[in-house]
This record gives C-alpha cells, structure tokens and sequence, in this order.
C-alpha cells in the first residue's frame, strides 16, 4: 500500500459510499455484530464528545474566553499560568475516582450528577467579571480560579467514567475507528463553535461578552453530560474492592505501559512548557484578534486534523503504531520553530503553523489514545489510566506550564541573544526538548507489526514492499 493507493480509497469512499461522517463507523460496527443499544450507546458518545469541545472551546483554560478574560483581571505569564495548571492538579482525584468506580459500577449516576454539576460552575464563571466591583479585581482572580478548581475537580470523574466505559463498550478491532471519526467530526464542530467564539469576544462590549459565551459552554457542557442517560452501561470486571497496592501493581508490572507513560509525560512537559502561552503570545504581543486566532487555531487546524487523522489511522492499521508515531512526533517537535519567525501582523507562520503542525499532532495524539487502550486490561483499564493521567497532568502538563511561566517571568525585560524576544527564547528551549524526548524515548517501543519507519516510507513510495522486522530501530 503507498500513497497513492491510500488516496485512492479515499477519493473511492468519497465518491460512491454515504456521506455520512460515521459511514465507514457504522459498517464496522454491522460487520462485527454489535447489539443495537451498544451502537446507539456508541452514537451517543459521539454526540457526546461533540458537545464536549464546544463546551471546551470556551471553558478550557487556554480557550480565548479565558485568555480574554485573565487579560481583563491583570493575570501575568505566570498567573495565567496558574490558572492554566490548576485543573492539572486536580487529576490527582483520578486514582480514589477510579477506585470508586471500579468498586460501585455507578458511572452513568456520576456523569448525570457530578458531570453535569461540573458544567453548571461554568455558567457562574461568566458571572464574575459582571458581579465582582473592579476594587477587589484581586477576589475576582482568585474567584475564577476557585470554580476552576472545583469544575476540574469534578472532571476527574468525568474522565475516569467515560474513557474506560468507551473500552468496554468497543472491540479492539474497531477502537481506532472510533476515534478517528471521532477526531473528525470534533475537528469540524471545533471551526464551527471556535468561529463563534472569535465573533463573539471581538464583536460583543465590555464584561457582558463573557456572561454570553459562558453560558453557551456551560450549556453544551450539561448537554455532553446527558447523552449518557441514553448510553448502555457495561462493565469488562466484575467490581474490585478499593486497593491502592492492587491498582499500582498492575499498572508497574505492565513494562510496556510503563515506558509509554514516561514518553507522553515527557512529551506533555515539552509541549505545555511554552504551548500554553503561545495563543496569548499572538492575540499580545503579535496582534491578533480573537477571530483570526480561531481562523487559524480552529479552522485551519481542523480541517488539516479532519483529512489527516483518516490518513494516520489507515497507517497505523497497516505499518503499526511505532513508525506512525516516529514520524509524526519528529514533525510535532520541529513545526514549533515556525512560531519563532512570526512579526507584529504578520499571519502567515501561524497559519503555517497551525495547519502543518495539526498534521503531525493529529498522529501522536491519535497513536496515544489507542495506545491507552490496547496496552491495559479489562480488569486494570480504569485504575491504569487513573494513574497514567495523574502522572502526565502533574508531572507532565503541570511542570511543563509552571516552569515555562517561571521561565517567561525571569526572562522578562532581560537582554536576549539574537534579538529575540522571551516567547522566541521558551519555544526554542521547547524544540529541543521536544524533539530530544521523541529520539530518545520512541526507539524503545516495540511494534505491533514487522515494519520499520524506512521500511514504511519505503513501501509508501512504492521503493520496496517487502515487510521487515522491527529490529533496526530497538
């Protein structure tokens, strides 16, 4: 199989099957025999996640809402930087969340009153810049990062709920088609929801602008909770008493995991390290407005995400996950540096950015989710992933945004080398280590199939289709 053949199938489903962004979904799901309330269960929990990054392009911590507001209540790099780690703090709760899970078997009662109680606090963010006098500007920014807190507190459970729910209700043979469409239905509701978003901030006044939008998100956020009133509850254990040596132990003796989980929380430090400021960077220091920050972080992204998560799915079917995730982590480590030639009003490395950049983002963070779920067990899946995503919040997403912060605080109004500037200076620093983290922690993966990355680029180009043995690269 090459290139051309693989967009040859494309052009095929494109032409003469359903348009339907879960046409190829639901011919798998009818092949494998599923019963009818599991794919109704698993249609729901696309609609689901659909709401969900509606509510998360307005509700995340990076969102431009957040960032217009943090700009509004005095927040500095480092502040901003609080408010974007809080939420990674409190993955912490995964692991007693996932205990309780695994031992009541109640995860449809707790996405329909925790979930949806999260989502609620939402709303009441909104409230704050309207309610809260300007004399205690102070109170408003530890306000925002209270019910912050709270809501991402009580997302932990949404987290540890929903994901191994998704496992027990797929096959593995169809868990990566899942995702991908998934990946491209959000990617679209992303453009559409971020456009919006962007017209807003610029377009509506004052403080008013936020009680808006954040209504919007708390709204679509409760509505993402609901779905799974509709969703068929199943479990793949039967339920565990509460043991912290029982959760660990099946998650340390895993070597395969383990390895996994150092590489994504190396990868998540040196992608938040200076990722996180990176839109605020644009919209204060490059000039950009809300909605071209949307034009180019959601559209172009998206559409970019929409073609090459299609494409990254049929490659990981194919050649395996190692060579897929090889490639597409060298590009997500060097596309960064195109941020460094970006001027005053000057758009076009951004876009350039966003839409090369999503390419490559869009095969790591696709190989990451079906590694997640191929490399845990029925018995071990929501207590594994708990850990896992308290180790990559906190020693990964939450270190990296701390110490870029601390970095863009020092570095402020310093004299720099080569006259760049303190973001040119945090975002080189995250390029090599980015790139560093890809060449040293990859090589130590094994392959789900006999493939190398030469041997896959070779057979992509049509040079050799003999298939090799993942020897060359351990």
């Amino acid at each position: 199989m090459n290139i051309r053949t693989i967009f040859n199938r494309l052009k095929y489903r494109l032409g003469k099957r359903s348009l339907s962004p879960t046409g190829d979904l639901d011919d798998a799901m009818k092949k494998q025999g599923l019963e009818p309330d599991v794919v109704r269960s698993l249609h729901l929990m696309l609609v689901s996640n659909l709401l969900g990054i509606i509510c998360g392009n307005i509700c995340a911590t990076g969102s431009s809402p957040m960032i217009g507001m943090a700009n509004d209540l005095g927040a500095g790099d480092l502040a901003f930087g609080i408010l974007n780690a809080v939420p990674q703090v409190t993955v912490l709760l995964q692991i007693p969340f996932a205990m309780l899970v695994n031992y009541t078997h109640k995860r449809k009662k707790y996405l329909l009153t925790y979930g949806i109680l999260s989502r609620v606090l939402w709303l009441m963010v909104g409230l704050i810049p309207i309610l809260v006098p300007d004399k205690i500007a102070d109170f408003r920014m530890w306000a925002v990062l209270f019910l912050v807190g709270i809501a991402s507190s009580l997302s932990a459970l949404i987290q540890v709920s929903w994901f191994p729910w998704l496992g027990d209700l797929t096959p593995p043979s169809i868990r990566g088609l899942w995702l991908s469409t998934r990946d491209s239905i959000n990617a679209l509701v992303s453009i559409l929801s971020g456009l919006a978003t962007g017209f807003l901030m610029d377009h509506l006044a004052g403080q008013t602008r936020y009680l808006v939008i954040f209504i919007i998100g708390g709204t679509a956020g409760i509505l993402d909770m609901l779905m799974y009133a509709g969703c068929k509850e199943v479990y793949g254990a039967e339920p565990v008493k509460p043991s912290l040596k029982a959760m660990g132990s099946g998650i340390f003796d895993n070597r395969k995991f383990l390895h996994f989980m150092i590489f994504w929380t190396m990868w998540c430090f040196c992608a938040n390290f200076v990722g996180s400021y990176l839109n605020r960077y644009a919209i204060n220091e490059l000039g950009i407005t809300y909605t071209q920050m949307t034009l180019f972080g959601s559209i172009t992204s998206n559409i970019v995400s929409m073609i090459a998560v299609r494409i990254w799915s049929h490659l990981v079917i194919r050649y395996g996950f190692k060579p897929v995730l090889r490639i597409a982590a060298t590009g997500a480590s060097l596309v960064q540096l195109l941020f460094i030639l970006a001027r005053p009003k000057e758009v076009w490395p951004i876009m350039l950015y966003y839409g090369v950049g999503s390419i490559f983002w869009s095969g790591t963070n696709l190989v990451a989710s079906n590694l997640q779920l191929s490399l845990t067990t029925d018995e071990n899946r929501a207590g594994a992933l708990a850990v896992f995503g308290c180790v990559t919040a906190l020693a990964g997403t939450f270190a990296g945004i701390m110490l870029g912060g601390s970095l863009l605080e020092f570095l402020n109004g310093k004299a720099l080398p080569f006259s760049f500037n303190k973001y040119q200076c945090a975002i080189l620093c995250a390029v090599l280590m980015r790139f560093t983290t890809a060449m040293v922690m990859i090589p130590g993966f094994e392959n789900d199939r006999h493939f190398t990355t030469a041997g896959m680029i070779r057979d992509l180009l049509g040079i050799r289709r003999i298939p090799e043995r993942d020897t060359s690269e351990k």
